[in-house]
């Protein structure tokens, strides 16, 4: 069983948006097994599960605000608001762990409720939009 056991009650109706917060999900859970499989983690190995997810989200959100900006949708600003804080605060927990104030399992807790928190509540928001513009 996976730490993030995906859901078709996640999906948004929207292929690569879909596709994206699953490969989200498929790194979290890399780190999870990562951080509970094995007895000693290296900081190197969570370094790069983490610099992934990093670069992976940010790819992800510029993905969904440009394709939000493009349908016109009116809560952007807002919702971009949410990926940016999103961005604060796993820089903030990756300067943390790198000092070792915290444990990789504190981050994936982290990811797991905010990711499926926002797919369930702030991306369901821009749904309506973008099926209008004929987005599939």
């Amino acid at each position: 069983m996976s730490y993030i056991d995906w859901k078709n009650d996640y999906e948004l109706g929207f292929s690569l948006l879909d596709h994206q917060h699953k490969n989200l999900t498929k790194i979290i859970n890399q780190l999870h097994e990562l951080v509970f499989k094995r007895t000693n983690i290296s900081k190197k190995e969570a370094k790069e599960i983490l610099n992934s997810l990093t670069m992976y989200a940010n790819d992800h959100f510029e993905t969904e605000e440009r394709l939000l900006k493009r349908c016109g949708y009116v809560d952007l600003t807002s919702h971009k608001k949410h990926h940016d804080l999103f961005k604060q605060t796993v820089n903030k927990y990756c300067e943390l762990f790198n000092s070792g104030i915290i444990e990789p399992e504190n981050i994936a807790d982290f990811l797991k409720q905010w990711l499926l928190d926002h797919i369930k509540k702030e991306d369901r928001n821009y749904i309506s939009t973008l099926k209008s513009k004929g987005i599939t």
